[in-house]
C-alpha cells in the first residue's frame, strides 16, 4: 500500500485571531496564510487601487488607493491591475502602524 508523505504546516505567527479578520500586509503573509491550510474566508489583503479617481470623479488620496480586498478575491484584483505594497515604506501610516511586531516583508536574501 502506497503511503503518502503528508507536507508538515508551516509554523509562522498565526495572523487570525479567532472571531476578527486579519489583514495582510504583503504578498508574503499572503502566501504564510495559504500555506496554513486554513482557506483565505478571514483574511483581507491591503492593496493599491490603481484608478486616479473615486465613481464620482473625486481624485483618490494616497492613503484612500490603499484598501483591504478580501484575501480570496487577491487574484481577480490583480488581474484589475490592483497591486500589493513591496515594502512597508509604500503603505501609508495608517497600514504601517499595522505591521508593528509583525515582518511582513522578505528581507534582502530570504
Amino acid at each position: 500500500m502506497p503511503t503518502t508523505k503528508q507536507q508538515p504546516k508551516p509554523s509562522g505567527p498565526t495572523l487570525v485571531v479567532p472571531g476578527e479578520r486579519a489583514v495582510l500586509l504583503s504578498h508574503r503573509e499572503y502566501q504564510l496564510a495559504r500555506a496554513q491550510g486554513n482557506g483565505l474566508d478571514g483574511y483581507d489583503l491591503v492593496m493599491r487601487n490603481p484608478e486616479d479617481a473615486d465613481a464620482a470623479g473625486q481624485p483618490l488620496s494616497e492613503e484612500d488607493r490603499w484598501q483591504p480586498i478580501p484575501a480570496v478575491k487577491y487574484l481577480k484584483h490583480r488581474a484589475m491591475e490592483w497591486r500589493e505594497a513591496a515594502s512597508l515604506d509604500e503603505l501609508p501610516t495608517q497600514w504601517q502602524e499595522l505591521a508593528q511586531g509583525r515582518d511582513p516583508f522578505p528581507q534582502a536574501g530570504d
